[in-house]
């Protein structure tokens, strides 16, 4: 997901490990599970407000476009 390997991901655990006490493990997974969550819903609601953008530009363009071809027409 985020580049990262076994060996990495194996050090970050024994680091948790390390630095969180046995027993608080489960409430700090719940935590970063929540908090993954939550990112999950921002970055997929952030990539589609782009998309949506993207293709109100390319409406708009090709709209343009077309005003601009029907205009010459209009003129003969």
């Amino acid at each position: 997901m985020f580049g990262i390997g076994l060996s990495e991901f194996l050090v970050i655990l024994c680091v948790v490990i390390v630095l969180v006490r046995p027993k608080d493990l489960p409430t700090a997974f719940r935590l970063l599970g929540k908090i993954v969550g939550q990112l999950r819903r921002v970055y997929t609601e952030i990539v589609a407000t782009k998309d949506k953008l993207v293709k109100d530009i390319d409406e708009a363009v090709a709209a343009e476009k077309d005003a601009e071809d029907k205009a010459p027409e209009e003129k003969r």
